[in-house]
């Protein structure tokens, strides 16, 4: 999953595939699926996850308990050789990780509501700061909140200031009280 979002060379395959799916008939109405009226929003992933400076480095990559797969292999061999390209040897630090990060998740979120927009798809796009990120990832944040998309959805267990949202009922109080700085003033929707 951290490829998808980190690997600019699998973009063009994931915008294909979503205009393929908003445009695909559904048989039994008849409608395209952007055209269903049911559908509040799109989503642009479900659930991203990132990897961190040490992870690109050592390639320790996989997720907890989990051997390393062929395709996480790939996947992170595509990252790391993105942050080489971009930044040059004598550079790289978490520092300049943390730009690259942002760069390139802000151009994927751009580049997939690109994608949605381009099929006509109306609806709302959200992008999901979802329980991996935390406040040390300010980066994410970041991009998040500078990238085209229309919404945030924050996920049940978002961690702020040590605090998780889970412990946070949105129909009790403004859910920006739980949102990160940098999304405040997007619309927001944090499932109950």
């Amino acid at each position: 999953m951290p490829a998808m979002s980190m690997w600019p060379d699998m973009w063009p395959i994931q915008a294909r595939y979503i205009q393929q799916l908003l445009t695909h008939q559904n048989p039994y109405t008849g409608n395209r699926l952007m055209d269903e009226p049911s559908l509040a929003l799109f989503e642009v992933i479900n659930e991203p996850w990132y990897w961190s400076y040490s992870q690109v480095v050592s390639g320790d990559v996989a997720p907890e308990g989990a051997g390393i797969t062929e395709t996480t292999r790939r996947g992170w061999a595509g990252v790391r050789d993105a942050f080489h390209k971009a930044v040059p040897a004598q550079w790289r630090n978490p520092a300049t990780f943390a730009w690259f990060r942002y760069d390139t998740i802000r151009a994927y979120i751009d580049t997939m509501v690109d994608a949605m927009r381009g099929t006509g798809a109306k609806q709302p796009i959200a992008y999901l700061i979802s329980n991996n990120v935390n406040v040390t990832d300010s980066d994410v944040v970041q991009a998040v909140a500078d990238s085209r998309c229309d919404a945030v959805t924050l996920s049940t267990n978002y961690r702020i200031a040590g605090r998780w949202t889970r412990d946070f009922d949105p129909r009790l109080g403004s859910s920006t009280s739980s949102m990160p700085e940098g999304c405040f003033g997007r619309r927001t929707y944090t499932p109950p």
